[in-house]
């Protein structure tokens, strides 16, 4: 029987077709791997959970075996707190607020599916939103825009049509004026222009 022994730390960055051919099994958002024992797979093998004690689990985690190959975690069917809101921009702006927080959502049609947090819940009261708790998946999205990196060569891949929503402008000061002549003489080049990136 395989046995899941890591939980990768940078799933994210994983192509979204390689772990789309990853097996499957359904947890309730945030739960503890301990004691889950063996699982059914969505390919119908056996998997053990030998997880680090005190593990926990997300709906979107990547475990994988000791040979690397990899299983995902979907979101079970559970209580979760619906909001509606028929401003669409509204919507999407506590969309962004809810994702950049950590929190786990999903939407369903016009309705924001949360995680069943009570100070959630209360917040989003405050806020004005209507909340109901109905039963339903906390899967992520199959769309992943893909990460930011560091290099410079990150301009590239931004022409996809992907709406970024990580809050900075993606301009970042990219006019160096480095027209790739300049007569550096070693390659730890410690080019003294400013990138311009407020991180």
């Amino acid at each position: 029987m395989r046995k899941l022994i890591k939980k990768l730390d940078s799933a994210n960055r994983l192509a979204p077709a390689l772990l789309k051919r990853a097996p499957s099994f359904e947890i309730v958002h945030s739960q503890l791997a301990d004691g889950m024992g063996a699982i059914t797979l969505s390919d119908g093998s056996q998997a053990e959970l030998a997880l680090p004690h005190h593990t926990h689990l997300a709906v979107g985690d990547v475990l994988v075996d000791a040979q690397g190959m990899m299983v995902r975690t979907t979101g079970a069917e559970q209580v979760v707190l619906a909001v509606t809101e028929t401003d669409a921009a509204k919507m999407a702006q506590l969309a962004f607020a809810i994702g950049k927080s950590g929190f786990a959502c999903a939407i369903d049609g016009a309705t924001l599916l949360l995680e069943p947090i009570e100070d959630l819940e209360r917040w989003l009261t405050a806020q004005g939103y209507s909340v109901m708790p109905q039963r339903g998946r906390l899967d992520p999205p199959a769309l992943r825009a893909p990460m930011r990196s560091h290099a410079h060569d990150h301009a590239h891949g931004h022409e996809h049509g992907h709406e970024h929503g990580h809050g900075h402008s993606h301009d970042h000061g990219h006019d160096h004026g480095h027209d790739h002549g300049h007569d550096h003489d070693h390659h730890g080049h410690s080019h003294d222009h400013d990138h311009g990136h407020k991180h």
